[in-house]
Parts: structure tokens; sequence; C-alpha cells
């Protein structure tokens, strides 16, 4: 549980890791898993939503941010709606999106935060890990799912892809 009492939103990724880097902020893309409670420790949110991470990249598009070989690049910021309709995506992965949330939620929940929150129930991990994923990070760095799930984001961190 969080008691917000600050909001950022900034306009590049830079900037959105040099707030994340300061204590008691959080990243805020969907908002499914930010609970408001006034007596819970105080927090920061560094809206996402201007940082044009909500695209999908499929192999043989052009541009710089495209998919690499045959994989699939799904920005940290598209919704799980949206994994739900694509045809690129691997069909196990589509499907699990389909069954993560209630469809209320799926339009609003995002990848990149389904991998921040690391539930050891979601079944969109589970598909993710089975086809490989590849978790891309502002500072360039990529990791394994799994290895991210086991670690963790970590505070400044930001996650803006996932491949499969």
């Amino acid at each position: 549980m969080h008691r917000l009492v600050g909001y950022h939103r900034p306009g590049s990724i830079a900037d959105a890791v040099e707030l994340l880097h300061a204590p008691d902020r959080m990243a805020l893309a969907g908002g499914t898993t930010f609970v408001h409670d006034r007596g819970a420790e105080p927090v920061e949110v560094v809206d996402l939503q201007a940082l044009g991470l909500d695209d999908i990249a499929v192999p043989g598009e052009p541009g710089e941010r495209a998919g690499h070989g045959d994989r699939v690049r799904i920005g940290a910021t598209v919704t799980l709606l949206a994994v739900c309709r694509h045809a690129a995506i691997p069909d196990l992965v589509r499907q699990c999106a389909t069954a993560e949330l209630p469809s209320t939620l799926r339009s609003l929940a995002t990848v990149g935060g389904t991998v921040a929150a690391a539930e050891p129930g979601s079944v969109l991990l589970a598909a993710l890990l089975v086809h490989e994923a590849v978790v891309g990070f502002a500072d360039g760095r990529t990791e394994p799912l799994g290895t991210v799930l086991r670690d963790g984001v970590g505070p400044g961190s930001l996650v803006v892809d996932v491949t499969v």
C-alpha cells in the first residue's frame, strides 16, 4: 500500500530514470497495482505515459527500435489488451495475456508493470518465460526474464521493453 504525495510526468526516458533514482518514487504506467492508503508509506509516482514505450515492433518492420532477429519487441507500456490483439505475438503469450486479469484491467495493465510486479501466479509471466523473454532496461542492459523475476527490477531501474 502507498500514500501518493507527488506526481511526475517526464518527457524523456533519461528524465524518468533520473526521477526514479530518488528514494520513495515508483514508476507508474497502468496503475493497476497501485493502491492508495492514507496511513501507508508516502510515495511519489513517475508517470511513463509520455515516453513512447507503447509500441510493438515485429521483425522486418522499419524503425530503429525494431525487434531483433525473429523476436518481437513489446514496449513496457503496451497494455495487456494490445498484447492479446497483436497477431505477431506468439499465441501462448496472447492467450495468457487474455487470462491474466479481468477484461476491465487488461486495457490498463502493462507488460512492464507485470514484469515489475513479478506476481508468482502470473500466467503471462509463465508464457513469457516459456518464450525465453528478455527484459530491456533504460540503461541499455538486457536480462533474461527469469533473472529479473529472481532479482527484481531494482531501485532506479526502468524497464523499457520485453522481447519474445
